[in-house]
C-alpha cells in the first residue's frame, strides 16, 4: 500500500476540503493509495470522499486565526495560540516525522499548515505546499494594528520557502511568491445531479431555492423573520439548526447531516453566504450566482471579490449588509442572474497529476 502525508490548518473546512479534493483526485489514479492526515479536523469530514483510505491523526499542527463567529478574528487569543506553536519545537518534528517514516509515506501535502514542511524536511521526504495565501502574507494585512503578528508571519514564511514544490490555486493572493503551478479552483466534484439532490431535500424541480453558507462556522442570523416572509424561495441553511419554530421555506441541516456539500450547492438556484475558499470553488464549479460576504480587514476578501465579479455571476456584499438582512433588497436580483458555463477542468486533477509526476508511487498495487 502506498502513503502520502497531509497536514492541513484546521482553519475552517476549506482548506480539509481543497485538501480532500485533490486526495480525491489521486485516488481516482491510484485506488491504493492510503492518506495519513494530521489535522483537527474531525474524521467525519473526510469520511464521504475517502472512505477507508484514510487515517487521522488528532493534532494541532496550524492556527491561522481563532474566530468566535465566521467573519470576526479574534486577535489577542490568535496570538496565545500561536505562541504556544511557534517556533515549532524539535521534539514535535521529530515525533511526527517518526510517524511519517514509520508509516511509510513517500511525501507530504501541506494545505498551509508549514509544520508538515518541517516534518516532511526531518523525515527526508519532498514536501508539496498548496495554497492560494498563507498566514504569513494574511497576517501581514494586520501588521498595522497587530504588529505582534510579524514574527509568527516571517516564521511561517520561511518554512513555505522550504517547500520542494509549491502550488497555487486559483484565486490566487500573493503573486510574488516562487510557485511551480498554478492551477484553476480545486473543488471537490458532485456525487449527485441537481434534480437528485432536490428530491433529497424535498424540493420541487422548478421552486427558486437559495443555499445559506457560512463555510460551516457559527454565526448567529437575525433575519429569518424576514426569509421566512419569502414564501416563494426555499432557503438551505447547512451547519445550524433552527432553535424555533421552523417555518416551511427555511430548511436548516446540522453540520454532520450527511448531505454532501458540492451536492447541496449543485441543487441550488444561487448561493449566499462567506467568501470562503472551497465555497467559491464549489460555486465555481456549479456554475451558480454567488453573493458573498466579505471579511473587511481580512487580505483575501479583495482577491475573492475581484474574482466574483469577474469569473463568476454575483455581488459582494459587507458584513453590516448581511448581518442586516440588507441582501434580501437584491434577493430577486440574484436569482435573475445567468448561470455561468461550468469549467471544463477542475484543478485537483492537474494538482493529483502534478504530485504523481514528482512523487514515484506506484500506479498498480502490488
Amino acid at each position: 500500500m502506498e502513503k502520502l502525508a497531509c497536514f492541513v490548518t484546521p482553519h475552517g473546512f476549506g482548506h480539509a476540503a481543497r485538501s480532500t479534493a485533490v486526495m480525491e483526485a489521486l485516488l481516482q489514479r491510484v485506488p491504493h493509495l492510503h492518506f495519513e492526515i494530521f489535522t483537527q479536523i474531525p474524521e467525519w469530514f473526510f469520511k464521504p470522499t475517502l472512505g477507508t483510505s484514510f487515517t487521522c491523526h488528532p493534532v494541532a499542527c496550524d492556527v491561522g486565526f481563532v474566530q468566535p463567529d465566521a467573519l470576526t478574528e479574534d486577535l489577542p487569543a490568535t496570538l496565545r495560540k500561536l505562541s504556544d506553536l511557534l517556533p515549532f519545537r524539535a521534539e514535535l518534528i521529530a515525533a511526527l516525522a517518526q510517524q511519517v517514516e514509520s508509516t511509510g509515506c513517500r511525501g507530504v501535502i501541506c494545505d498551509i499548515a508549514s509544520l508538515g514542511i518541517a516534518v516532511a524536511l526531518k523525515a527526508g521526504v519532498p514536501s508539496i505546499l498548496q495554497e492560494n495565501f498563507t498566514w504569513g502574507w494574511i497576517y501581514a494585512g494586520h501588521f498595522g494594528h497587530c504588529p505582534a503578528l510579524r514574527p509568527y508571519a516571517e516564521a511561517l514564511d520561511e518554512w513555505c520557502g522550504r517547500a520542494t514544490w509549491r502550488i497555487r490555486t486559483e484565486p490566487a493572493c500573493d503573486p510574488t511568491a516562487r510557485v511551480d503551478l498554478i492551477v484553476p479552483p480545486v473543488s471537490r466534484p458532485p456525487r449527485q445531479t441537481r434534480a437528485q439532490m432536490r428530491a433529497q431535500l424535498g424540493v420541487k424541480p422548478d421552486h427558486p431555492t437559495v443555499l445559506l453558507t457560512m463555510g460551516g462556522m457559527n454565526h448567529a442570523h437575525g433575519f429569518y423573520g424576514r426569509m421566512a416572509a419569502r414564501s416563494d424561495v426555499q432557503f438551505v441553511i447547512p451547519g445550524e439548526t433552527a432553535g424555533f419554530p421552523c417555518p416551511d421555506n427555511l430548511l436548516f441541516l446540522e453540520r454532520n447531516s450527511g448531505h454532501y456539500h458540492p451536492d447541496l450547492v449543485g441543487g441550488m438556484d444561487a448561493v449566499i453566504g462567506k467568501a470562503g475558499y472551497s465555497t467559491l470553488a464549489e460555486v465555481f464549479q456549479a456554475g451558480l450566482p454567488f453573493a458573498c460576504v466579505l471579511r473587511p480587514g481580512f487580505r483575501e476578501s479583495r482577491v475573492l471579490e475581484f474574482y466574483v465579479e469577474t469569473a463568476m455571476k454575483g455581488f459582494c456584499l459587507s458584513p453590516a449588509e448581511f448581518n442586516g438582512g440588507l441582501w434580501l433588497d437584491r434577493l430577486d436580483e440574484l436569482l435573475a442572474l445567468p448561470h455561468h458555463p461550468s469549467p471544463s477542468v477542475n484543478g485537483a486533477d492537474l494538482v493529483a497529476d502534478f504530485i504523481l509526476s514528482k512523487i514515484k508511487i506506484t500506479q498498480a498495487e502490488l
